[in-house]
């Protein structure tokens, strides 16, 4: 494999079968298929685990913050009344699309924004008696 630097030319071996396989697809533009054939090596995983977690870190922080609180750090009756499971799953999709996406993942769902925030209707009451409480206020 020949990389073209700035500096000039560089001739490179692949390490291994994996690598000539990512490499050629990448080539190639097929991405999906360079990233599951580079997800077979255990370091590659782990820098791939490391950056999701430093990514849902930063987006709970963001959440976290006093500048710009995230809907369920509003406790007021109003605040309470107002929350709607729709109003949060929306909060989570722009403001942390990681852990949308990881937490939509662990239960079962394909964390697609649009088809979630259509589930369920604006202002209206929720189907769930857990939530329930939150509207006798």
């Amino acid at each position: 494999m020949i990389l073209d630097y700035t500096s000039g030319k560089r001739s490179r071996i692949p390490r291994d079968d994996t690598d000539r396989k990512a490499i050629k697809q990448l080539a190639l533009g097929q991405y999906g298929y360079a990233v599951n054939a580079l997800y077979l090596k255990q370091t590659v995983r782990d820098e791939l685990l490391q950056k999701v977690c430093r990514s849902i870190n930063e987006e709970c922080k963001e959440l976290c913050s006093t500048k710009s609180p995230s809907v369920l750090r509003d406790v007021s009756p109003l605040g309470l009344k107002q929350f709607t499971e729709t109003t949060h799953v929306a909060e989570l999709a722009t403001r942390a699309p990681v852990l949308y996406a990881v937490l939509s993942s662990a239960v079962g769902k394909n964390p697609t924004v649009k088809k979630d925030l259509d589930v369920q209707q604006p202002n209206t009451r929720p189907s769930n008696p857990c939530h329930m409480q939150i509207w006798r206020f």
